[in-house]
């Protein structure tokens, strides 16, 4: 399962117009529905991430209990290149968390290193949202 958690009230994610605020928590599970995704409740599979520019957010990946597969979030721009961000390897319902500073206005993706096909995603930075 995968959840999103917000420390603050103030979040946008997919359609939702107000911007998470600086030091806010993303929160992504790995889950499997006949291959592993990203997973939100909120949102459904690997979804649209809408941030701020020049804000700074935790992200907190979690497994699913008795997963046997790694997973490890990284994020890098859209059309490649070196990556931006990542967390540490995780399996077996354990968990991970790394900082992240949006930067500059620009979109960015965000995949599963051993699962990159099918556990990928977008982010939106930009200056309002």
């Amino acid at each position: 399962m995968v959840t999103l958690n917000f420390q603050f009230n103030q979040v946008i994610f997919g359609q939702t117009q107000d911007a998470l605020n600086q030091n806010s928590i993303v929160e992504l599970t790995a889950e499997r529905v006949g291959k592993y995704v990203w997973k939100s409740n909120e949102l459904g599979f690997n979804p649209l991430l809408n941030l701020k520019s020049n804000e700074n957010y935790t992200f907190l990946i979690t497994s699913i209990q008795n997963d046997t597969a790694e997973h490890q979030l990284k994020i890098e721009p859209r059309e490649g290149g070196e990556h931006l961000a990542e967390s540490e390897v995780i399996e077996h319902g354990s968990s991970s968390q790394f900082a992240f500073n949006t930067g500059i206005p620009q979109v960015l993706k965000y995949y599963c290193e051993y699962h990159p096909r099918s556990m990928t995603g977008i982010i939106n930075v930009t200056f309002a949202i």
